[in-house]
């Protein structure tokens, strides 16, 4: 178990948000509020940082793709130099589930194609012709 200390957490506090995060403020303001709105979240003065011992800040930044709405996320990677240590590096995922998608997809391209090995000169099943 890893602890966090002062001076790892004041760099992370330092560092900040990422850029994009602190472009669109806004966006994050709302999320937040709506997360807290919703008990997901509790929303804390950043004062209380410095009464809460191993607590680790992660810069929040705002992925944005073509066509889709802005979406906020937390970057657990993130390190603010060498020396320091990120969310990610103390987080044991050795216990954690297996993701599976299951086999819906290959069965229904294995069912395709035999629609389409039984029914050669159909052109709905074809589209090579």
């Amino acid at each position: 178990v890893e602890h966090s200390t002062w001076s790892n957490e004041e760099a992370f506090i330092q560092a900040g948000n990422h850029a994009s995060a602190k472009n669109r403020a806004a966006l994050l303001e709302g999320c937040a509020n709506k997360d807290e709105r919703n008990l997901h979240a509790l929303a804390l003065p950043a004062w209380i940082n410095h009464f809460v011992p191993h607590l680790q800040c992660t810069p929040m930044a705002v992925l944005e793709k073509p066509g889709k709405s802005p979406l906020p996320i937390f970057d657990g990677s993130f390190r603010p130099g060498l020396e320091y240590f990120s969310v990610n590096d103390v987080t044991d995922v050795s216990d954690e589930w297996v993701i599976t998608y299951g086999s819906a997809a290959a069965s229904y391209l294995r069912w395709i194609w035999n629609l389409r090995i039984t029914f050669p000169r159909n052109p709905s099943t074809n589209t090579s012709t």
